[in-house]
């Protein structure tokens, strides 16, 4: 009798055992196949588990949580290693802008403006099509951020926010060069009149940052002592800011409402190539805000005629005059104090 009652508890906890596996696995592939929402209990579950199964892997072969630290580490100096190799691009991208932006400056049509200015600079065919004796938009802006972090004008990040309307080419080349290990990723804004924005009550949804669920759902929680990841906003130019602040505004709302969800830091710094020229600056969007943009040059009509008729030598001197913007506020000690900083 008592055989039999051992036979059956065996059984019962064979099955029990069987049923379990059997909706661990349901649970998976409802998350997996996009029925169950990041963030969620069920969902929350289901990732603490694969650490569970996977972490005794991971520890045979030695890695731990502060390996991912070290793959930053690595990541961060193989790129100091590559700025350390152009001394004028590291300490004067502002410089190497003026050159890499000459041929692409373009003149309007007679009665053709473009924010107030009859001239623009085609950022977006500079992207793809560099000249090859200069350095790429992505290495200089790569370039000015280092030069911003190096002087603690912003702080250390692990992902890149952007309009999606924005030069999303140069925002992508800017991460590779940052990490060529693609830990640090791009999430990219939808505008308020994108057709693919989901409808939704409560604000904002997650959608609307696309990018935002694949970097959570790759890096996993924030490694200790970090409760949250940090974000840079970048982009190749904005005029008043208005759509780029925008933008962060929306982006910082989302994460201070989805805290548990979405252990990201409300952005507090912008990084452009420039700045147009265009109008009364005090329309300046990031003006008194709790985000700071920054800038290398300001740029209108009048400063790309000058550098468009500049002989190419002579050229990137011409950087020091085009700074009268509050978001070149930095950018106007570089050739004195910003130069002398060590890498």
């Amino acid at each position: 009798m008592a055989g039999k009652v051992i036979l059956a508890l065996i059984a019962g906890a064979g099955i029990l055992t069987l049923l379990l596996e059997t909706v661990a696995k349901i649970r998976e592939r409802l998350v997996d196949d996009g029925w169950v929402k990041d963030g969620t209990w069920l969902e929350r579950t289901r990732l603490r588990g694969f650490r569970r199964r996977i972490a005794p892997a991971l520890d045979v072969v030695g890695i731990t949580a502060d390996h991912v630290v070290g793959l930053r580490g690595a990541a961060a100096s193989e790129a100091a290693k590559r700025r350390a190799g152009d001394p004028a691009l590291r300490d004067r991208p502002d410089q190497a802008l003026i050159t890499a932006i000459k041929p692409w400056i373009v003149t309007l049509d007679d009665g053709a403006f473009f924010r107030g200015n009859d001239r623009y600079v085609d950022t977006m065919g500079l992207v793809h099509h560099k000249d090859a004796d200069a350095p790429s938009l992505a290495a200089i802006l790569d370039a000015w951020v280092d030069l911003l972090r190096r002087h603690e004008i912003i702080g250390d990040f692990d992902c890149v926010v952007a309009l999606k309307e924005g030069n999303s080419v140069l925002v992508t080349e800017f991460c590779n060069r940052v990490s060529p290990n693609h830990l640090v990723a791009p999430i990219l804004c939808k505008s308020k009149h994108d057709p693919s924005r989901v409808s939704c009550d409560s604000g904002s949804h997650e959608t609307d940052f696309e990018g935002l669920r694949a970097f959570l759902k790759a890096m996993g929680p924030p490694p200790a002592p970090r409760r949250r990841y940090r974000a840079l906003a970048v982009d190749d130019n904005c005029t008043s800011g208005s759509s780029f602040y925008g933008a962060i505004k929306e982006f910082n709302d989302y994460v201070n409402s989805h805290d548990d969800s979405c252990p990201i830091e409300p952005i507090e710094d912008a990084a452009v190539l420039f700045v147009v020229n265009a109008g009364n600056p005090k329309d300046f969007a990031f003006d008194g805000k709790p985000v700071g943009l920054h800038a290398m040059l300001a740029l209108g009509s009048e400063e790309m005629t000058t550098i468009e008729e500049a002989q190419r030598k002579h050229a990137p001197r011409l950087a020091d005059g085009f700074k009268d913007h509050p978001a070149c506020e930095f950018s106007r000690q570089l050739g004195g104090a910003a130069d002398g900083a060590s890498s």
